[in-house]
């Protein structure tokens, strides 16, 4: 009786251990896609009006727009706008 009372606690703390490591893995990964580190890592985002741009479509000349940083935000005015002529804009 005492040999399957160990190896029950054996195997219970193999499977809590297994499923900690687990969690912490999935932990790393969110961490790594959180905003706050993606832009620590030196990526913006703009806005306009307080809408994200996602395409130059959505830009005309003279449009005031926020780029935002880890840090801080700048106010920026727009004075050309270029598409691309091939369609690598289309992720």
């Amino acid at each position: 009786m005492d040999y399957l009372q160990e190896q029950l606690k054996n195997q219970a703390q193999q499977a809590m251990s297994k499923k900690r490591q687990s969690f912490e893995q999935m932990v790393h990964a969110l961490d790594l896609l959180s905003p706050l580190k993606v832009m620590g890592r030196g990526y913006s985002y703009t806005t306009k009006q307080e809408k994200v741009i996602k395409s130059v479509q959505e830009l005309s000349q003279n449009d005031t727009l926020q780029v935002h940083y880890k840090d801080g935000q700048v106010q920026t005015k727009v004075t050309d706008v270029k598409e691309d002529e091939d369609d690598r804009g289309n992720i």
